[in-house]
């Protein structure tokens, strides 16, 4: 749970090919904030920096996990297709 808003914010912000963007730009209309943009240039406090650079880097598994995922899919999901060459007047079923 601790890392539940980085899963989130990974899935918001990524392109969706059904809808042609992100589910936070379809809904907002703009495209959200990154870590970096929240956080001030350099900051005093050490420990700020560590914690960007770690979800920066959580957020990047995310995002390849999330696009494995999405291949993993797609490869099952194109595994029963046909390639079916069909002219004017064939009789199909709808």
């Amino acid at each position: 749970m601790r890392w539940l808003h980085l899963g989130e914010y990974c899935y918001n912000t990524s392109h969706h090919m059904s809808i042609g963007m992100s589910p936070f730009y379809a809904l907002y209309g703009y495209h959200p904030l990154s870590f970096v943009d929240v956080m001030f240039g350099d900051s005093m406090a050490p420990r700020a920096n560590i914690w960007i650079q770690e979800s920066q880097d959580i957020l990047q598994a995310l995002k390849d996990n999330m696009a494995t995922a999405q291949n993993q899919q797609k490869l099952y999901a194109d595994k029963g297709q046909v390639e079916r060459q069909l002219k004017v007047g064939d009789m199909v079923y709808l």
